[in-house]
């Protein structure tokens, strides 16, 4: 049932719309009739009607003067004009003014009937249209969190910009696509172990984290399963460092380097052992996956212990690099995660090789060695991760000069990078034949049934026997979620049924959905919910 205004200084006609037309069942009623447009309009806003059908001739005010007045206070409801037939000049006007609709005096039954149906049709289908939309920014609002963790996990690991996405969430965010100057960090997390809560843990780190980074400017921080990352951009505080690389070096880069040492030592101390990577300067968020290959690069350096044999090129300049195809080497090691043919991983190396032979000459040499490192570094890496016997890549080939004399053209890099990458594929994928889904169902039941615990990928993995990286990579690939996502996830649904049924304390609550840090459990479900703990309570209730 929509509500009904009627404005007309004859009272006869008032009583009238009401006898005739039997209004209930057109789908209306009335909340006030009034020969005085004033006394309407002061009580507009308290009856909110959905339609408002006015004479156009009235004292003290015109329905025309009434209609313009209205609208500033109810924009979204309908206004239908009623006139004489001399008052084709205010006819004019309704219709500039966006009327819904103008009948003429004496009103026709079969006319006003048709209007009051087309109106009851109007109205219903804007509301609907206003519901979805408000359901929409509401479930926008709620999944704004996870929404941006997507975002950004899209573009800094497969290079891929939503659009429609970053759209969603660009009045949210202070950085553009374009021009804003950033410099990323990439903190790894695979290596901790935690004695008490995973999650909660791991928002403890992320909140010393966000601490000491927002001294440096705004901050956007994205996790994936084992690493945790930062956008940081320039606030108000410092923007006038804006294109003085030498000042932001001073100023930021190497303060914010020291403060993130500062936190690895003090985890260090605690036996937890975390390293971190900083990217160069970039400018827009079309250079996240860049910079995110840079973090990569120096983490993979200091875990391997050896020094970037590429630093120093070009005067300290890293301007070549936009020349190595970090998206193709990123597509072979995709291929390695899933369990790729030979041919597969073949054909991803050939793709990485014929990029670089797209180079200039001069360059030849560097970027083909400098693209064979770091395919070599990354698979050094990740046969630490999973403890490969025998080791795939020694030590030894890490370092640039020695490997270029072993394999010194680029058909022989090209078959060393094809041959390691295969015994990586082999040795990460030997004890998964299970099929995906039965992989991710798998997964997803021991999760129901253990969410409380001290979960992590680990843990999961371990219990499904699997590698976590590839666990990892096929929630990502399976459910577009990441794993720690997916936990979150899970612990506030249960916490949301806990709090309706209300018998629990909230912190008591946080306990049992596997949090025993109340502030962060108070935190995160306000992030995931936009609503505090008590406050859903209390709508639930």
């Amino acid at each position: 049932m929509f509500k009904l205004m009627l404005l007309d200084d004859e009272a006869i006609v008032l009583q009238g719309i009401q006898k005739v037309f039997n209004l209930a069942e057109h789908g209306y009623e009335v909340v006030g009739a009034y020969q005085d447009g004033i006394k309407a309009l002061e009580e507009l806003a308290q009856k909110k009607p959905d339609l408002v059908i006015t004479d156009i001739k009235m004292p003290k005010m015109t329905g025309i003067e009434f209609v313009t007045e209205a609208k500033k206070i109810l924009p979204n409801a309908e206004y239908v004009i009623l006139s004489g037939y001399g008052d084709f000049v205010f006819a004019q006007e309704a219709l500039k003014l966006g009327v819904a609709d103008y009948l003429l005096k004496p009103i026709e039954k079969d006319a006003f009937s048709q209007m009051l149906k087309k109106m009851h049709d109007k109205i219903t289908k804007k509301q609907a249209e206003m519901n979805y939309t408000f359901s929409v920014n509401k479930w926008i609002q709620t999944n704004k969190a996870e929404l941006k963790n997507r975002f950004f996990i899209s573009i800094a690991e497969d290079n891929l910009f939503d659009d429609q996405l970053y759209q969603m969430l660009k009045g949210d965010l202070e950085i553009d696509a374009q021009n804003t100057p950033f410099i990323m960090i990439k903190l790894e997390t695979y290596h901790m172990e935690f004695r008490n809560d995973y999650l909660s843990e791991m928002g403890t780190l992320v909140s010393k984290a966000n601490e000491r980074l927002q001294n440096y400017g705004h901050i956007e921080q994205f996790m994936l399963d084992e690493s945790i990352a930062w956008l940081i951009y320039p606030d108000k505080k410092h923007e006038d460092l804006i294109g003085d690389t030498t000042r932001v070096i001073q100023k930021i880069y190497q303060p914010m380097e020291r403060d993130i040492q500062s936190l690895i030592a003090e985890y260090k101390e605690a036996g937890i052992h975390l390293v971190a990577g900083i990217s160069r300067i970039h400018k827009g968020l079309h250079h996240v996956f860049q910079a995110r290959n840079e973090c990569i690069k120096a983490i993979f350096l200091q875990e391997a212990n050896v020094e970037d044999p590429t630093e120093n090129i070009e005067d300290g300049s890293y301007a070549n690099e936009l020349l190595i195809p970090y998206d193709r080497i990123e597509a072979l090691f995709q291929r390695i995660l899933v369990s790729a043919e030979d041919r597969q991983i073949a054909e991803a190396v050939d793709k990485i090789y014929e990029q670089v032979q797209k180079n200039p000459a001069n360059m030849s040499y560097y970027l083909t060695g400098t693209t064979t490192f770091l395919i070599l570094l990354r698979i050094y890496q990740q046969q630490i991760r999973i403890d490969a016997k025998p080791e795939i890549v020694k030590i030894a080939l890490l370092d640039l000069q020695q490997m270029q004399k072993e394999y010194p053209t680029l058909k022989d890099q090209k078959k060393l990078s094809y041959e390691v990458s295969v015994k990586l594929a082999k040795a990460m994928n030997s004890n998964q034949t299970m099929t995906s889904n039965k992989i991710i169902a798998d997964a997803l039941a021991y999760m129901e049934e253990n969410y409380k615990e001290n979960l992590s990928l680990q843990n999961v993995a371990d219990a499904i026997g699997i590698s976590k990286n590839y666990l990892s990579n096929l929630f990502k690939k399976e459910l577009d979620i990441t794993f720690v996502n997916y936990l979150t996830g899970l612990r506030i649904e249960r916490a949301k049924e806990l709090l309706k049924e209300g018998s629990l304390k909230m912190y008591e609550v946080a306990e049992a959905v596997g949090y025993n840090d109340y502030a962060y459990f108070s935190q995160i479900f306000k992030k995931h919910t936009g609503v505090t703990l008590s406050a859903f309570r209390s709508q639930a209730s």
